[in-house]
């Protein structure tokens, strides 16, 4: 596939330590205005300028980036870009807190290298969701897709006039580690990129650019790695039971002859061992005093209304009861609720719910109430 002349791709190497070296790929679209997709890590923006100033052209015409996630080798030099030149910069919802927040990222996905990779958060001026359609500029059009796996929000981003499918990090390279945060969703992503009709070629973040028939190709053998992984997982924990993560984890290495792989692959089979075990529930606790009786008939309406509003969200009583013996007059509770719901997003689905708040008022104006969620149970 011979590359437009209006695109170009930019290799920037980088060290993840000493010992291991990485590199990645993002891409210029240069037409009557200038559109990246991705900006490598902290320091790439040189490396931009150099290249538009070699064309004639400048890096305060860059007018979008789009970013296909917000790990630190896509994101690295998206915020000093944005400073010299003022450009609109678009990424995906769910990770808008780690792009926007830097300190926020490096304590939930602690990296080494870090603050060398990225040293500066970036607002994001529009979030993007699947299927949304982008007109940059006439013959510049692009289409969302939600391509999540890799990442929690990861974004690839058809050029429709062209054909081209810029993926990210999302198609796992055929001979790398495959990295990601939720298996499932990587083999929903794959599969969708495989019934995707419109695509010419297909131009990821760490491999080579492919023609249509390469690139389905490359889909096919990654989905095949993905999918013996997660039957491997499965397996190894059908077998044994419930052993220690370590354990499968060396088990899975040995089943697949994968010798000290890259650390972060060990994430990868966690992902796979959670969603094999099944997602351990969350428990809403909590403690109700009565402090005026007169107010009972009150809190007893609130009982009654409030349990299949609970149960409509998932959540399924374990404890519900005024017969409690107190061991310490630190703690006297009159009443005690323990609620299993499958996440702890439905908890605050269902606190928030219009038809929840309708009936809290009753709850508010009668009793004393302390809440807890318990995780990891």
């Amino acid at each position: 596939m011979e590359t437009n002349t209006i695109l170009k791709r930019i290799r920037i190497d980088f060290n993840v330590t000493e010992k291991i070296q990485r590199f990645v790929y993002l891409y210029v679209i240069v037409s009557k205005d200038i559109h990246l997709i991705d900006t490598g890590v902290a320091g790439t923006e040189t490396i931009v300028e150099e290249y538009l100033k070699s064309i004639g052209r400048d890096i305060s015409e860059v007018k979008s980036i789009l970013l296909t996630h917000s790990h630190p080798d896509h994101i690295g030099s998206a915020s000093r870009i944005k400073e010299l030149s003022g450009c609109t910069v678009y990424a995906c919802e769910a990770e808008k807190s780690w792009i926007e927040n830097i300190d926020q990222q490096f304590a939930e996905r602690p990296i080494p290298n870090f603050y060398t990779l990225l040293n500066k958060s970036v607002n994001i001026d529009k979030t993007l969701k699947d299927n949304d359609i982008l007109t940059l500029e006439e013959d510049v059009t692009i289409k969302v897709i939600d391509t999540k796996g890799h990442s929690a929000g990861s974004l690839s981003f058809l050029w429709i006039e062209q054909g081209d499918l810029f993926t990210g990090d999302s198609i796992p390279a055929p001979g790398d580690v495959p990295i990601y945060v939720s298996a499932k969703d990587s083999i929903e992503t794959l599969r969708k990129l495989l019934a995707l009709d419109s695509v010419k070629g297909y131009l990821p973040a760490w491999d080579d650019m492919d023609d249509q028939e390469t690139g389905r190709n490359k889909i096919i053998e990654s989905l095949d790695h993905l999918l013996l992984i997660n039957d491997t997982v499965k397996n190894i924990i059908a077998d044994s039971g419930h052993i220690d993560t370590d354990e499968i984890y060396a088990q899975v290495c040995a089943a697949l002859n994968m010798q000290n792989p890259l650390f972060m692959f060990k994430a990868s089979v966690m992902a796979n061992i959670t969603e094999a075990r099944g997602k351990a529930p969350v428990y809403f606790v909590v403690n109700t005093l009565i402090p005026d009786v007169s107010k009972r008939k009150q809190y007893d309406e609130y009982i009654l209304k409030v349990k299949p509003i609970v149960e409509s969200y998932g959540g399924k009583y374990i404890v519900r009861s005024e017969k409690i013996t107190a061991l310490w007059d630190s703690w006297k509770p009159d009443r005690i609720n323990i609620i299993q719901f499958p996440s702890k997003e439905q908890i605050y689905k269902w606190l928030d719910s219009p038809e929840y708040k309708e009936i809290a008022g009753l709850r508010i104006n009668s009793v004393e109430t302390d809440a807890i969620i318990i995780e990891d149970v």
